[in-house]
């Protein structure tokens, strides 16, 4: 989708406050997806996008990338990465420990990464990564913007899922810094310790994110959590989170900050906090609902994972569904479906359009 003059209009430039404007061609927002149906002009792909698409503002473009270079099935596993320093504040050092560029269906498990000055784990150009019950804790640089993003997400990140991690002495433990390019970011079951700043979508609209079952453990700044209107902070910020949710975070008596985008949404459900819309800078409240109240499900993530393995892989419905009559008497009935095991399907009948018998 690229980000016309017309799109940019429709989102009051970005939201960003007294900086300049988003321009036309600068945010545009890029999908890596694959297609798994073409039918007339019509194509089905294997997870969702995460902004509406409105031909009137911005006319959707489908490419096919180059793919030469990608790394595919590669993982790192049972590994400790002590970064050697000259105390807390130093900097000549290591700046990240696990980085994820140009990889496919990658991973990290059981990795521990101490002392870096950026990132413990980052992603960047890379599509379907899972980090799981590893760490990224006790970075060491100076307490300032663009340091200790513990867990990170930057430009052109995809589909990428953190399940069972710790931070500590993280500004921004959980982020994005993907902007408009990436989408589809889950931080799932994890702990965060003394957090120093919020985390966050921290810039140009960040798409997709779930922060889900996340706890905050003595976290040293009040507000842990933004979904918002980052404005003239950093470099036109602006609008950092959208379409994006808090769900069953835990933060005791610390705030979390949910706003409404222009023409999209963020969400704080069942969160035991302070959670309001005021954030940063004036912006309208996002949707609230449950806080001080346990969710049910608990995990959206795993709630949305069991039914999605119940069904078959996304897309869940039949693919290419179609109808004939032209054998006499019977309705001839086809489609394609993608699901990991046998999946039985109803299919049901009216005859007035309102009462349906299965056939």
């Amino acid at each position: 989708l690229i980000s016309t003059p017309q799109w940019l209009e429709s989102v009051n430039g970005g939201g960003t406050e007294s900086d300049p404007s988003w321009e036309p061609g600068f945010l545009d927002m890029f999908y890596n997806r694959t297609v798994v149906s073409k039918q007339d002009s019509t194509i089905t792909m294997d997870a969702p996008i995460y902004n509406h698409v409105d031909t009137t503002l911005s006319t959707p473009i489908v490419y096919k990338p180059l793919r030469n270079f990608i790394v595919t099935e590669s993982g790192v596993e049972n590994l400790r990465i002590e970064i050697q320093t000259g105390g807390e504040l130093t900097e000549n050092h290591a700046e990240n420990g696990v980085v994820f560029r140009g990889v496919e269906n990658a991973w990290a498990r059981d990795v521990s990464v101490l002392h870096f000055v950026i990132s413990g784990f980052s992603t960047h150009t890379s599509k379907n990564v899972t980090i799981k019950d590893s760490r990224a804790l006790e970075p060491h640089s100076k307490i300032e913007a663009g340091k200790r993003y513990n867990f990170n997400v930057d430009l052109f990140s995809s589909q990428i899922l953190f399940t069972n991690v710790r931070s500590s002495a993280g500004r921004r433990d959980f982020v994005s810094n993907g902007t408009s390019v990436t989408s589809g970011i889950v931080f799932h079951n994890s702990r965060s310790f003394g957090a120093l700043n919020s985390s966050e979508g921290h810039q140009r609209w960040s798409q997709g994110l779930l922060y889900d079952s996340i706890t905050y453990v003595d976290p040293q700044f009040y507000n842990v959590l933004s979904l918002h209107n980052r404005g003239d902070f950093g470099s036109s910020h602006g609008w950092a989170a959208v379409h994006s949710t808090a769900w069953n975070v835990e933060a005791e008596d610390h705030y979390i900050f949910i706003q409404k985008p222009p023409g999209a949404q963020n969400y704080g459900i069942g969160n035991r906090a302070i959670v309001n819309g005021e954030g940063l800078f004036n912006q309208p409240e996002g949707y609230i609902q449950g806080t001080g109240l346990a969710p049910f499900p608990s995990s959206l993530y795993e709630a949305q994972l069991a039914e999605r393995m119940e069904h078959g892989l996304p897309p869940d419905m039949p693919l290419e569904f179609s109808l004939s009559e032209e054998k006499e008497g019977a309705v001839v009935i086809s489609w394609k479906q993608l699901p990991p095991l046998n999946t039985d399907i109803i299919i049901e009948r009216a005859e007035d359009g309102f009462v349906y018998n299965e056939i």
